[in-house]
């Protein structure tokens, strides 16, 4: 789910923090599980890369 989570953060433009707590809604996912992109979704912001750029460079694929 990683990988095609980032890559749908991408695609609309959400981090992927957001997108793991839309997907946690709708699916009735644990806390834990969407909170884990809270961290990378902050590294993302604070690094200037895309989505994708960063994901690359640090070996998330």
């Amino acid at each position: 789910m990683g990988v095609h989570l980032f890559s749908l953060a991408e695609k609309l433009g959400r981090t992927p923090y957001s997108v793991a707590c839309k997907i946690a809604a709708l699916r009735n996912m644990p806390e834990e599980w969407k909170d884990q992109y809270r961290k990378v979704s902050d590294d993302i912001r604070k690094s200037g890369l895309s989505i994708s750029d960063y994901v690359q460079h640090n070996g998330l694929n």
